[in-house]
Parts: structure tokens; C-alpha cells; sequence
């Protein structure tokens, strides 16, 4: 079966539930069609992952000073 099929076969709160956030940058997955959690992730440094690894920590101070 292929998996536009698995994703037809899906209820309405079940094809909902995918769309809404899991986590910060992630969405749930569905184990009944085999569909692993999706990570997305972006910032001004370009695509890092589902972690923070390398790079300068952000600095924190005010925007004025």
C-alpha cells in the first residue's frame, strides 16, 4: 500500500493531530501507517537539527544598550 493510501485511511482528529506541533520544530508521527515524528529546524545560522550542537551561544543583554 502505498502511502498517500495510509494517509487517506487516517480520521479526521488522527490527520489533525499530524499537523499540530509535538515539540518546538517537530511533528507527531503515526505508528498505525509506520510514520516516524517529523523534525524541522532553521535559524539564522541555516538547518541545525533537532539539537543545538556548535556555534556561539546567542548573547543576552538589552536590545538598547
Amino acid at each position: 500500500m502505498d502511502l498517500e493510501a495510509l494517509l487517506d485511511d487516517l480520521d479526521l482528529s488522527t490527520s489533525i493531530r499530524r499537523l499540530t506541533g509535538a515539540a518546538m520544530f517537530e511533528l507527531h508521527g503515526e505508528e498505525t501507517i509506520g510514520l516516524a515524528p517529523m523534525v524541522f529546524s532553521d535559524g539564522p545560522s541555516g538547518v541545525r537539527g533537532a539539537e543545538f550542537s556548535g556555534g556561539r551561544p546567542p548573547r543576552r543583554g538589552n536590545a538598547a544598550a
